[in-house]
């Protein structure tokens, strides 16, 4: 398997960008026969070793995201949630493990959905080692320790007031800074313990006995995975995308945010680089608008939300409205983005991220985003663990019929001729929705010729808390449009701090050879 080395990334005469982020964090390796690509190194180290002991994709994906609790603990836990897209040869489906709502007066822990999630997995037959085996690579570096990642640092830098006693002997030493090497033996006796029982209620049970937990049995048993059909959307030249499609997950808002652009590419308003960007800036400032959720705090702007919209009729009307706007003066555009919570106090949201895995194993190609909420969730520790944290619960507000909590994951599998050739997913809240749909416009604009692998280096912006966020090396010619219309601009570096949206993906060729990539922006790697 071969790197990809960092240099200018030009996609033809008509690319939108052509600017890569300085610092070369993330990598992109191909290899015939599998792909991986996560957050961090010893993740997709973890499900590399597990690939070579002759597990498949589900058994790579478990040990990934279990590996990814020891050295990724800000964002992704065994109390948190999964959603994800499978394809299997023609046959895909989507694994729903939603955090479930508790009646707890003043707690915000949910109950927890990536346990059964994991369960899920072994009793349908998907896994083909044992889960003891999938888990070693986890319990290993637990024990053995690591090195935190430059992101962990920054990420404790920021929270260490706010964590308990529990997180805080964990990751800092009595200086509050973090350690130089952590352990974590708590978590690894967690994650054998799931290795050694047999189903998800003889692991709950087992906890139970052994210690304390926020949750009684009845609640525990009660919060099962299930699995589902995708949302399908076809794309042009590019082929067909399939998300998760339940009102927990923001699946099809991204997918609605894909059609409109791909509506204003056929208009012929995607032509020209400046004018894409902004057409992409003000159709996705509408398309957070319409939302059925306050973006920052998933509460409800409806009694009622729910996913029964059409489409075609949403993304025409989206489109029309960006293109008259586009077309029209700068008064009339800030006329009608005034009129958006876009530069209000209340829309404003934080930096804090969720964990993307994509990987492919011959005819198998997984999209799982995981999340705990915040960086390390409710900031509370159980078994070396942070527990989840609920938006819903802390906020109060719930929609009508409410049962599990909103959760900011949008995975994608795109198949091409029915076949799997692409699994993508990112992180970070709403710039989920705006890193995946900024690549897509672009992969759009290529007239079938994308490469996503290229696309995720290229400079991408994003519409935040009044300002559109732009990476630093951003051609000049569209930042100083995008001024001309009257946007305020914040430059960012390619970090963890405030990035827009980190994506993992990965791609299947022409040939048939996978290649796997990570954002700039993390430490992630691809195998």
């Amino acid at each position: 398997m071969t790197a990809l080395t960092r240099r200018a990334l030009v996609l033809g005469s008509g690319a939108l960008v052509a600017g890569c982020a300085a610092g070369w964090g993330s990598a992109r390796t191909a290899g015939r026969h599998y792909a991986i690509a996560t957050n961090h190194p010893l993740a997709t180290r973890a499900a590399e070793q597990i690939k070579q002991m002759g597990g498949g994709a589900y058994d790579m994906m478990i040990a990934a995201i279990a590996a990814s609790w020891v050295v990724d603990p800000a964002n992704s836990s065994p109390f948190g949630r999964i959603q994800g897209v499978n394809a299997s040869g023609v046959e895909i489906d989507t694994i729903h493990a939603a955090t479930m709502l508790r009646d707890a007066p003043d707690s915000t822990v949910p109950i927890p959905g990536n346990i059964a999630a994991i369960e899920l997995c072994r009793s349908e037959g998907r896994l083909r080692l044992p889960l003891a085996q999938v888990l070693r690579p986890a319990i290993a570096i637990a024990r053995g320790g690591h090195a935190p990642s430059q992101a962990l640092r920054d990420i404790l830098r920021m929270t260490s007031d706010t964590l308990d006693h529990g997180l805080r002997d964990i990751y800092l030493a009595e200086d509050g800074l973090p350690r130089a090497i952590l352990r974590n033996m708590d978590l690894a006796d967690l994650i054998q313990s799931l290795g050694q029982t047999t189903d998800g209620d003889s692991f709950w049970k087992n906890l139970r006995a052994a210690g304390t937990l926020p949750w009684s049995a009845d609640e525990l048993q009660g919060n099962r995975a299930w699995l589902g059909q995708p949302l399908r959307h076809a794309v042009g030249s590019l082929g067909v995308l399939h998300t998760t499609a339940n009102i927990e997950t923001w699946g099809p808002w991204t997918m609605l945010g894909i059609a409109i652009l791909d509506r204003l590419h056929n208009s012929g308003l995607l032509n020209d680089a400046a004018r894409a960007a902004e057409a992409y800036a003000v159709s996705t400032i509408l398309l957070l608008e319409r939302l059925p959720f306050r973006v920052g705090t998933l509460e409800p702007k409806v009694e009622a939300p729910n996913l029964d919209f059409d489409l075609a009729e949403e993304a025409d009307s989206i489109a029309r409205r960006t293109a008259a706007l586009v077309a029209g003066t700068r008064a009339q555009l800030w006329q009608a983005i005034n009129t958006t919570s876009f530069g209000a106090k209340a829309g404003q949201t934080d930096d804090r991220n969720t964990t993307h895995f994509s990987i492919a194993d011959g005819q198998d190609m997984l999209a799982w985003t995981t999340s705990i909420g915040p960086w390390f969730g409710s900031r509370q520790a159980c078994c070396g663990a942070a527990l989840g944290y609920s938006y819903a619960m802390r906020s109060g507000r719930r929609y009508r019929g409410q049962t599990h909590d909103g959760t900011e994951l949008s995975p994608i599998v795109m198949t091409r001729d029915g076949v799997a050739v692409l699994a993508i997913g990112a992180a970070g809240s709403e710039r989920i929705l705006g890193a995946l749909s900024w690549m897509f416009m672009q992969a759009i604009r290529s007239a079938g010729a994308a490469d996503f692998g290229k696309l995720i280096h290229l400079s991408r912006l994003f519409p935040k808390d009044g300002a559109l966020r732009i990476h630093r090396d951003m051609p000049r010619d569209i930042e100083n449009h995008l001024t001309s219309r009257g946007f305020a601009i914040q430059r960012v570096d390619y970090d963890v701090t405030q990035h827009l949206g980190i994506v993992g993906l990965v791609e299947r060729d022409k040939s048939g050879v996978f290649s796997g990539a990570t954002d700039p922006s993390s430490s992630g790697l691809a195998l």
